[in-house]
C-alpha cells in the first residue's frame, strides 16, 4: 500500500499501490482417508481468486530500468492434489511420503497488455525412520520442491534438501538425546528468480548458506 518509490537499485524501481481492492476467493475441497497396514490421506481442491494481489513489472525503454508495483487485476484458479502415505516396510522401518501437485491458470495485465500463466507446481517429501535396539532411532528425509511461481511473471528455481538424524533414549520415557544434520552434501544453495515480461527478461541470482 506504500506509495513511496524505492530507487535504491539503479536498475529498477519498486512502489506500492494504495488503490488495492479486496481479493475474493471461492474454494472447494474433497478429501479421502483409508487406513490399514498402510494409511492414505488424499485431497483435491479447487480455488478461484478474483482481484488477486501480484507483483507486476514493466520495462521502461526510455530510462532502461524495470519498474515494479503491486496490482490486483489478476484473476484465475488452481487445482491441487494433496496426499500423505504412511507405510511400515518392516516392523522396525517406517516410510512416510507427503506431497502436493498444483495446476495454476491465471491472467492479468501489464501496461494494458494481457499476461497469461498456465503452469504446474509440485512438492514431495519422503521420510524414513528406523527403530533399533537399546533405544536408538535413526531418521532421514528428502524434500524436493519443483520450480515455484512467485508472481505472474516470475518463477524461482527448483530445490532439493535433505536431513539425517538420530535419537537415543537414555532413561526410558524420561531422558533422550538427539542430533540432526541438514544438507550434508550441499553447503550453499544457489537461488535464481527469472522474470519475463514484454521486451525484457530479468535474472536475479543469490547464494545462501544451506546447512
Amino acid at each position: 500500500l506504500n506509495p513511496f518509490t524505492d530507487k535504491s537499485n539503479p536498475s529498477g524501481e519498486s512502489t506500492g499501490n494504495p488503490a488495492l481492492q479486496p481479493t475474493s476467493i471461492t474454494d472447494f475441497q474433497l478429501s479421502y482417508s483409508w487406513s490399514g497396514k498402510m494409511s492414505v490421506n488424499a485431497g483435491i481442491s479447487y480455488s478461484y481468486n478474483n482481484n488477486m494481489f501480484m507483483e507486476i513489472a514493466a520495462f521502461d525503454t526510455a530510462r532502461y530500468i524495470t519498474r515494479t508495483t503491486i496490482e490486483n487485476n489478476v484473476k484465475g484458479g488452481g487445482l491441487a492434489l494433496n496426499y500423505s502415505i504412511n507405510y511400515p516396510i518392516l516392523r522396525w522401518l517406517n516410510l512416510n511420503i507427503n506431497g502436493n501437485t498444483v495446476y495454476i491458470s491465471v491472467k492479468g495485465e501489464q501496461n494494458a497488455t494481457a499476461v497469461k500463466l498456465n503452469t504446474w507446481i509440485h512438492m514431495v517429501n519422503t521420510a524414513v525412520a528406523a527403530r533399533l535396539d537399546k533405544g536408538w532411532r535413526l531418521n532421514a528425509s528428502l524434500n524436493v520442491i519443483g520450480r515455484n511461481q512467485v508472481s505472474l511473471q516470475a518463477y524461482a528455481n527448483a530445490m532439493v534438501s535433505s536431513s539425517f538424524g538420530f535419537n537415543k533414549e537414555l532413561i526410558k520415557d524420561k531422558l533422550s538425546c538427539s542430533a540432526t544434520i541438514n544438507n550434508p552434501f550441499t553447503q550453499y544453495r544457489d537461488n535464481r528468480i527469472t522474470m519475463n515480461g514484454i521486451l525484457f527478461t530479468q535474472d536475479t541470482r543469490t547464494q545462501e548458506y544451506f546447512r
